[in-house]
């Protein structure tokens, strides 16, 4: 894992059970479902689903971390925000 992504960084800081193996691979793998999904009908329901799941876990950030997100305060955001 080459730690590219800064989405890694906010998860750590946010939900660090979930900052690493196998956790970050199946958010890949459900990125990759979301985006077949918008490409291919049949996966489109299954997509639905886990990008409402997925958009769930990205807004809980800035209610679990709001520091992280937000600086000095809402609404003006930080880099990673």
């Amino acid at each position: 894992m080459l730690n590219a992504s800064p989405a890694v960084q906010l998860i750590r800081h946010s939900f660090p059970i979930f900052a690493g193996a196998p956790y970050l691979e199946l958010l890949g793998l459900g990125e990759v479902i979301i985006g077949a999904g918008l490409i291919f009908d049949k996966l489109s329901k299954y997509a639905a689903v886990l990008m409402v799941f997925h958009l769930i876990g990205t807004m809980s950030v800035a209610i679990v971390s709001p520091a992280l997100i937000f600086a000095p305060v809402f609404p003006v955001l930080t880099m990673e925000g």
